[in-house]
Formats: structure tokens, sequence, C-alpha cells
């Protein structure tokens, strides 16, 4: 299969962890390339998104985890190190779940907690669906299951494939745009992916991230999710078995909050709310995140953890409640969040998981505050940039 563009991932700073363990693996012609941190014989599965960036999304992730358990990642064909197969069908949301199934037996891993972002939340889903014994548990980050629920009203606001004659706010987010101008698509994208203040950093970042891939290659994502409306959607979250923990900030102007709410009733997994996050938590609240990672996996794994309470660091009585653990995120402890009940969800024990209903549904609120939403309209879009088709 023909390959088009130059491999490579920017360099946006010297990584926290080096890689113990790297390589390809090859599927009908097409490389992909995977790295392993850390060792143990339990393992985490980092998914990749959209091939609008590649592993590197997870940095702030990678380092901590491996002291815990192996990661594994690998960047999806499109980005990064991986090729950038010229074939439409190639970016079937199927062909990343294989992908994902060969790199687990090139690593030799026999089974993994396996987390997703966006769209990489809907491929672990479906990894765990079609490989069930391939999944300890599946952790998905504001997942991007579209027909799931409606979308953003401003990502439907104009036609991708047709020309428009304004450019300003989500019109940016349209075919002819992409092809004329794909930096300014890119700074408007990922302004509205990290909406939050204080977001330059993660912003230049993955504007950097997408430069490593073309609009070309971006344009030949639109393609077959394996499902085309809510039933099949709701179809593949009943399908899964192993337990399930959302992460979903209730800011999100890419995913809406309410896909990942439904994803979690689908599938009687647990929903953590992140109030006032957008679309990018793991990279703007990382050690939140770390942390929810890490006691899910230790959970699933059989391995118990203390459930932690965090009070915002304004508070006059800031403290966490839950047991300082050596290499815990929690660990010393003022942190800028609270936990409420909201929903029901299966209950999360430190004994296992239960598979009954409670109201165990946690909040996790940021200090800072969001701005309105911009008044910008949209265009049909409801993944991590998933095409209008898709929604």
């Amino acid at each position: 299969m023909v390959s088009i563009g130059v491999m490579g991932r920017t360099a946006t700073e010297t990584p926290a962890r080096a890689p113990d363990d790297s390589g390809y693996i090859e599927r009908d012609g097409v490389r992909v390339w995977w790295e392993t941190h850390g060792c143990g014989e339990r393992a985490i599965l980092l998914m990749p998104t959209w091939s609008i960036v590649h592993s590197r999304h997870w940095k702030a992730q990678i380092h901590y985890l491996a002291r815990h358990f192996r990661v594994v990642t690998f960047d999806g064909r499109g980005n990064g190190l991986s090729d950038r197969p010229a074939a439409k069908a190639a970016y079937a949301d199927a062909e990343y779940v294989a992908d994902a199934v060969a790199v687990l037996d090139a690593t030799e891993v026999g089974d993994a907690v396996v987390a997703g972002l966006s769209c990489g939340g809907r491929y672990a889903l479906a990894l765990a669906a079609h490989h069930p014994d391939r999944v300890r548990g599946v952790v998905a980050i504001a997942p991007s299951v579209p027909f799931l629920t409606p979308p953003h009203p401003w990502r439907v606001e104009y036609d991708f494939d047709v020309p428009l004659e304004q450019d300003e706010g989500w019109a940016k987010d349209n075919r002819h745009y992409w092809l004329r101008d794909y930096r300014g698509f890119l700074e408007f994208f990922f302004s509205e992916l990290f909406n939050e203040p204080h977001s330059t950093k993660q912003i230049e970042d993955s504007v950097a991230w997408g430069l490593d891939t073309s609009p070309e290659i971006l344009l030949l994502t639109e393609c077959d999710l394996g499902y085309t409306d809510q039933e099949g959607a709701e179809g593949l979250c009943r399908d899964v078995r192993a337990p399930v923990l959302v992460i979903h900030g209730d800011a999100d102007r890419i995913t809406p909050f309410e896909r990942g709410v439904r994803v979690t009733e689908l599938t009687s997994g647990q929903l953590v709310a992140f109030e006032g996050s957008g679309h990018g938590p793991q990279a703007r609240e990382p050690v939140r995140v770390n942390q929810l990672i890490r006691e899910f996996a230790d959970d699933v794994g059989g391995r118990p953890t203390a459930p932690a309470r965090w009070f915002r660091a304004r508070d006059s009585d800031a403290r966490c409640t839950s047991p300082r653990r050596s290499g815990s995120a929690t660990r010393g402890a003022t942190s800028r969040s609270r936990i409420s009940c909201a929903a029901a969800s299966p209950t999360w024990r430190s004994s296992g998981w239960r598979n009954r209903r409670s109201p165990r549904c946690w909040s996790v609120a940021a200090r800072r505050s969001i701005p309105p939403a911009r008044s910008s309209p949209a265009n049909p879009r409801t993944s991590i940039g998933r095409p209008a088709s898709t929604n």
C-alpha cells in the first residue's frame, strides 16, 4: 500500500521518559510504530485518537503510569512514525482495532486496561466489544461515539464539503479551508479543544503534532465507523462487557458531555465529570486523570485502592481525605477539585466492581472558571475531528 507524506514526530520538548522498547508491526503493507514503557505483568494500552495528533498526546500519562504498569502506546496510522496510507479504507475504525491487537501481540501483552481519548475512546470500546479476552477494562476520555447523541449545534452549522464565503469560527472546519490554510484550522480547532484559560502550551504542542501530518491525510479519515446509525452506536456500547470508566469535561466544545453520560449508561460504567474542563483533560488535568486511570487499573486488576476526596485549594480547610500512599497523585494533598454524587452507575469499590446500580457518579470540579461559549458558528463534526457524515 502506498504511504504518502513524511513520517516523523515534532519534538515539543524532551520526553520525561524514553521508551524501554519500540518497533513496528505491519499489516496489509502499513507499518505502525509502537513503544513500551515500564515493566510488570499488568499493562495499560494507550490508544491513538484521530490522526490529527500522534501518541505524544499521552505524554503527561506515560511517565507516571510506567512507574506502576507496563505502558504500551502506538502512533495511529496517518501521523507520527507510522505510515500514512493513501487509501480511505485504511482509516476505518476496524483497522485501528486490528492494529491494537497486533501491537498487543508484538509486545507479548495478553490483556490490558485500554484507555482512549475522543475517537480513541471509541476504538477502545470497539476493542473491548470485539476482543473481550484482550481487555480488562476501558477508560474512555471524552468518548466520541457519533450518532449516540446530537452534536453541538455549532458543529452542524456549515457544510464540510461545500466551498464557503466566510472562514470565521467553525467555518474553518471545512474541506476547502483545510487545503487552503491548514495551520489556521489547527490553531482554531485546538483553541476550541483546549478552551480552558492558560492552555497556550497544550495548543502549541497540538498544532505542532497536527503539522506532522497533512490535510490530505485527514480528509481520508472520513470513513467506516463500523455502524451507521444510533442503533449501531448503542449496540457498540452494549457489547462491552469489561468495566468502563468514562472521564468527560462538562465544558467540552468538541464532543457533548451528554455523549459521555450515554456511554456510561449503556456500558453500565462509571462517570467522572470534570466541571469546567474541555475535550482534553488528560493534558489539562493530568494529575487527576493519571490517578483515576491508576486506581481504575488497580481495581479491575484486583489491587484495591482507597477512594479519594479532593477539596478546592482555595477553601480554608483544603485537604485530601484519602490515605497517603507512595507515588499517589493525592499525596501531599491540597487539590483544586471536589467530588459529588450525581447519577447511577455500577459501584466501584476497593474490593472490585459490583454489577449493580448505585448513585456513584463522581463530579470533579475545577477551580478555574470557563469564559462564556463563543458564538462562532459550526461545522458538522462531533469527535476530535470526525467529519459531518459521522455525527
